[in-house]
């Protein structure tokens, strides 16, 4: 038996309005709808949306374009140079076709590789006072917690480095060594 979706009843004709308003939507209303339809796409129980097959077209074509626009930081590379120098065969910025993200860097050394090395600069943590302790802590923000789920749920390899465990790292040897142990653990 096929499963409904849990909140169908809801979602549907919300769709069937917004597909028939969808011409007037600005680039990041559709963005939004493109991610909306990612998440639908990793539910345990996703809702049917082939009867919008266009209108998810048309918003992955404008999240593609957005995400095609973006422009490697000073940190992204260094990574990338320090990959590089390793031997590593790399790409930077290459959007997804599977769902349409542009990633800072994936290895391509083995043919089959679906690793990718997300360089998270601070502006995708959020920090936090911990009254407890008076410390100050940092965690990844919402939308990059969401866009590593989307990645591994399509199967690739989300790797990681934290622009505050790069900063550490004295030189060009340390920094082959964290890469070394990031990619081979």
């Amino acid at each position: 038996t096929v499963g409904v979706s849990p909140g169908a009843d809801l979602a549907m004709p919300l769709l069937e309005s917004v597909k028939c308003q969808w011409n007037s939507f600005d680039v990041q209303q559709k963005r939004q709808l493109h991610v909306f339809f990612l998440f639908n796409s990793q539910t345990r129980v996703p809702l049917d949306v082939s009867r919008f097959d266009e209108l998810v077209s048309v918003c992955k074509e404008d999240f593609v374009s957005h995400s095609a626009s973006g422009t490697p930081s000073k940190l992204q590379k260094d990574v990338a140079r320090a990959l590089r120098r390793m031997g590593e065969r790399i790409s930077e910025e290459e959007v997804l076709d599977d769902c349409g993200y542009s990633v800072d860097i994936r290895v391509l050394t083995h043919p089959q590789s679906r690793v990718v090395i997300e360089v998270d600069g601070p502006m995708h943590f959020v920090r936090e006072y911990d009254p407890a302790t008076r410390r100050e802590t940092q965690r990844v923000d919402g939308s990059t917690m969401f866009k590593h789920r989307i990645l591994t749920s399509l199967g690739w390899t989300v790797l990681h480095v934290p622009y505050h465990e790069w900063q550490r790292l004295p030189g060009p040897n340390e920094q082959a060594e964290y890469i070394k142990k990031l990619i081979d653990p």
